[in-house]
Formats: C-alpha cells, sequence, structure tokens
C-alpha cells in the first residue's frame, strides 16, 4: 500500500482503498439509517395510533409513486454519461431541474383533480397538496445525491441521505412537548425539512 501527498499536502489514498472507504461509509450510514427509521416508526405509531400512521403512510406511498415513476431512468443514463466524460455535470444538474420543474407543473395540473375526486386517495386536500408536493421536491434530491455518487462526492451524499431522512423528525420530537401532534404537523416537519434541503 502506497500513499502519496497530494496538492495542499493532503494525503491521498489508492483507488482501491477509496472504494472501500465509500463502500463502508455508504453502508454504515444506511444501518444508520435503519436503526433511526425503525425508532421513528415506532415513535410515530405511538404518538398518531395506527389510524394517523396509516394515513401518512398514504402520504409517504403517493410521493414515493412520483419518485418511482418520475425519475424516467434519468439517474442511470447520468451515471453513465458521467462515467464517460464528466464534463456532462452540469448539463445532468440541468436535467435534474427540468425534470422537477415539469413534474412540479404536473404535480399543479392535477391538484384540482384530485381535490374534487379527493376519496381516490382518501385524504384531506391539505394532506394531498403536501404529498405531490413532496414528489418533485423528493425526485430532485434523489437525483443530486445520485450525481453525487456519480462524481465520488460520497460525504456529501451521506449527508443528503441522512438530513433526508432525520432531520424532520428533530423538530417533530420538540414539538411534541407542546403540541398535540396530527398527520398534518408530522408531514409539514418533513415538506419543511424537505424545502431546506433542496
Amino acid at each position: 500500500m502506497y500513499i502519496k501527498k497530494g496538492i495542499l499536502g493532503r494525503v491521498q489514498f489508492p483507488k482501491e482503498n477509496r472504494f472501500v472507504k465509500n463502500v463502508t461509509s455508504i453502508l454504515s450510514v444506511k444501518i444508520f439509517l435503519y436503526i433511526a427509521s425503525t425508532v421513528t416508526s415506532i415513535y410515530l405509531t405511538r404518538i398518531l395510533g395506527a389510524e394517523g400512521k396509516g394515513e401518512l403512510a398514504i402520504v409517504t406511498s403517493v410521493y414515493g409513486v412520483v419518485l418511482q415513476f418520475g425519475c424516467l431512468g434519468i439517474h442511470s443514463a447520468h451515471t453513465y454519461y458521467i462515467s464517460k466524460d464528466r464534463r456532462v455535470v452540469k448539463k445532468c444538474e440541468g436535467d435534474n431541474i427540468v425534470l422537477t420543474g415539469l413534474i412540479l407543473l404536473l404535480v399543479f395540473f392535477l391538484l384540482p383533480f384530485f381535490g374534487t375526486h379527493s376519496t381516490i386517495l382518501n385524504l384531506n386536500g391539505f394532506l394531498l397538496v403536501i404529498a405531490l408536493l413532496l414528489g418533485p421536491l423528493n425526485l430532485f434530491i434523489m437525483l443530486q445525491e445520485n450525481l453525487f455518487i456519480a462524481i465520488g462526492c460520497v460525504k456529501q451524499h451521506n449527508v443528503i441521505e441522512v438530513l433526508n431522512n432525520v432531520l424532520y423528525f428533530c423538530p417533530l420530537f420538540l414539538l411534541s412537548f407542546f403540541i398535540k401532534i396530527t398527520v398534518e404537523t408530522v408531514s409539514v416537519c418533513i415538506l419543511v425539512s424537505t424545502i431546506i434541503i433542496v
């Protein structure tokens, strides 16, 4: 194993060691997030009850569907093109913004439909708007995280991943001492933390 000095005197490791370090970093973050989501889920079930947790599951499912179908495989294409030529990163960021904007426009056009047919998703209007807004915002975060992985910025990816999954819980926990926590409160906390991350 060799270590060579880089510009500004920082130690740079061989690619093999950086790969192992990156994989270990991502794996440890994933384990932390599984533990954190288990604790969060138990806490929210206790506070919201079964019915409230079910409503929150619908909200998260709505934006999960937007994530699954909204990315259109762009994240995989970006990884491929960046591996061929790193100069296309700016174009890929532009693609992320345009795709998110298009999905956001689609959401605004669909709001009146879901507003008049609210029984389809069984959500009140407020939760419906939050669920539909969370979709494009989380899509943008997911696409940006993928760009960080493609250009080798694993630390930035991990920070966004942790913030995206944990940031909403801190104010929610503090608010639980002062007000009764409802599905709307949880959804607003998720939306605000998502906007902060974007």
